[in-house]
């Protein structure tokens, strides 16, 4: 069974892999940084995936509005500097995590 396919076993059976505040903090990282490490870093990618899903951004209506007042608050977090979970994020998957540079400059 792949890493994917667990954590949809376990997602379908109610059970978390991700702490929902890991998926915040996955959230804001893909919303603030994105970039090709997410879509390279094939666990970094699932693990994003599964958080959006967790949260209910992968259906029509409106996701967890309690996430989404943290994932805010992780968002200005990034914005202001590097946050230790960001640091404990990149050791994990073994990346770094920046923005990246707008197109055109």
């Amino acid at each position: 069974m792949t890493y994917a396919k667990m954590l949809e076993t376990a997602r379908q059976a109610g059970i978390n892999v991700i702490s929902k505040d890991r998926a915040c903090q996955l959230m804001a990282c893909v919303f603030r940084l994105g970039g090709e490490a997410f879509v390279l870093n094939e666990r970094l990618y699932v693990d994003s995936m599964h958080a959006a899903k967790m949260l209910g951004f992968e259906v029509m209506g409106l996701p967890d509005q309690e996430a989404i007042k943290q994932i805010i608050e992780y968002c200005w977090q990034i914005d202001d500097g590097k946050p230790e979970w960001l640091t404990e994020l990149e050791k994990k998957y073994r990346v770094t995590l920046k923005p990246e540079p707008e197109a055109g400059r």
